[in-house]
């Protein structure tokens, strides 16, 4: 009783840390690419009226897609 106690705290475990570790990649991900635009050098698209708008639609996408990829995986 004791081992299969001890195994299914394991298993929640596990769970728990998985899934905090596709959060730390999406926001990883997100970090990134924030923090390039948050330089003070010549980037694409830095002139443009539509660059915040189109960073965000990036990130949006980055979001969906990764979460798209680790549910096929079967991992989220």
């Amino acid at each position: 009783l004791f081992d299969i106690s001890g195994t299914m705290a394991q298993l929640k475990t596990t769970k728990v840390i998985s899934i905090l570790t596709i959060y730390t990649v999406v926001l990883g991900i997100l970090t990134w690419l924030s923090g390039m635009y948050g330089m003070n050098v010549d980037l694409p698209f830095d002139d443009s009226p539509l660059a915040f708008t189109g960073i965000c639609l990036v990130m949006t996408g980055v979001i969906v897609g990764t979460t798209l990829y680790f549910r096929k995986k079967k991992w989220f």
